[in-house]
């Protein structure tokens, strides 16, 4: 009598392992480059919202004659609680070096950091360093 043998096909472990190795390290390569794309949306968020913040502060200076301290979502300038300092993205925060201005030579200067870059605005433009 003939014994006849059925071959299951499939994986075995070790191939099992060998894939599962492979996604994983696949993963971390994906992820860890996430980390950084992140941190440079907030930067361009951030660099857009104090351009606008930067329009915003021209109008009140050289109207309204005065510029409030910058905080996310303060008011910009005491006349008008329309206009607002814009909430920055992430880690980024309004710093403490602000120059209120004088409304007679319309120059003023605020800051936003997130610990490691730095975008500063005046009147007449904002710089990321």
């Amino acid at each position: 009598m003939k014994i006849v043998r059925s071959r299951v096909s499939g994986m075995t472990i070790i191939e099992l392992v060998t894939v599962m190795a492979i996604i994983g390290v696949f993963a971390s390569v994906t992820i860890a480059g996430l980390g950084e794309v992140r941190k440079r949306s907030q930067a361009e968020a951030s660099a857009a919202a104090m351009e606008t913040a930067r329009a915003g502060a021209k109008t009140c200076l050289y109207v309204l004659g005065n510029i409030t301290q910058p905080t996310d979502n303060a008011v910009l300038c005491t006349e008008k609680d329309n206009l607002r300092w814009p909430t920055l993205a992430g880690k980024w925060e309004y710093s403490n070096t602000f120059d209120a201005g004088d409304p007679t030579d319309g120059t003023f200067s605020f800051s936003a950091s997130d610990g490691t870059d730095t975008i500063s605005c005046d009147e007449s433009e904002c710089t990321h360093s």
